[in-house]
């Protein structure tokens, strides 16, 4: 594993696109500096290395600037990096997010350490199931230009649930070619003003496993159309104590089940909204 973790960490994103994001987040009025932004970061993207190939980072970052408050400071989430990876096994498209304007700067850099650290090893990962994959193909009578056209891919991206001046919830998501059963999922919920993640104990109180239980299953029991697993519906079945869950727009806990762990896995992520 720490092969392959090395060889990922070996391909270096340039200095220059580094530089070029810490500019690009400052905030500016004047519409001729953001014009002048964008021009510069055209000429670093031209500059990139053949095996960073940065992806509509413009539109991120015009993204992430309309989304700014102009009077106030809200805890946000925006793309830090929107990059390529491409190594002769694995070609990788990675959208790495960054959390900024919480209180306390300690506890920001650590949410985001953590982030980055997810993203190493989930490419790491990544790198070693390529490899392992390219050797059973070529054993099994493959050819190196026929691997080429079907090369592992992976993808690396975040979606944002709930942001404002209490709560921050996000998940970070990942998978790859090699097989469905290898897509990652981590969630992010933060209490902005307390500068700490939020637990099912902080949200729901004391008792939150019977809430959320006893709620699942009544809407279960509305799902007819959905076959659980015959444990489900057993009566001292329980939502286990570390369920994974956000938090969406309207302040609610909303859980989620990995995929078969209650039903056939063509369903996917079951999720059910909690309401305390």
């Amino acid at each position: 594993m720490t092969e392959h973790k090395k060889k990922y960490q070996d391909i270096k994103i340039p200095e220059e696109l580094d530089q070029m994001i810490n500019r690009t987040i400052k905030k500016e009025q004047e519409e001729e500096k953001r014009k002048s932004r964008n021009k510069r970061w055209i000429a670093v993207a031209a500059a990139v290395a053949v095996f960073i190939t940065p992806l509509n980072v413009s539109q991120a970052f015009a993204d992430t600037m309309a989304e700014i408050p102009i009077i106030g400071s809200i805890a946000r989430v925006f793309t830090f990096r929107d990059y390529r990876i491409e190594s002769e096994e694995l070609i990788a498209e990675v959208t790495i997010p960054e959390v900024a304007e919480l209180n306390n700067q300690a506890f920001e850099d650590k949410v985001n350490a953590m982030i980055q650290e997810k993203v190493d090893q989930t490419l790491a990962d990544a790198q070693e199931r390529a490899e392992e994959y390219k050797q059973a193909y070529l054993e099994t009578g493959g050819t190196e230009e026929g691997y080429q056209e079907r090369k592992t891919e992976a993808k690396v991206d975040y979606t944002i649930y709930a942001k404002n001046e209490d709560t921050l919830s996000f998940m970070l998501f990942s998978y790859d070619s090699v097989a469905a059963a290898y897509a990652e999922y981590s969630y992010y919920n933060l209490d902005v003003k307390n500068d700490r993640e939020w637990t099912l104990l902080d949200l729901l109180g004391k008792n939150n496993l019977a809430l959320i239980t006893e709620q699942v299953k009544e809407q279960m029991s509305q799902q007819d159309d959905i076959a659980f697993w015959d444990e489900v519906n057993e009566p001292d079945w329980k939502v286990r104590e570390d369920i994974d869950f956000y938090i969406n727009k309207e302040g609610r806990v909303v859980v989620v089940f990995d995929k078969y762990e209650i039903a056939a896995g063509y369903l996917g992520r079951l999720e059910y909204e909690i309401v305390k």
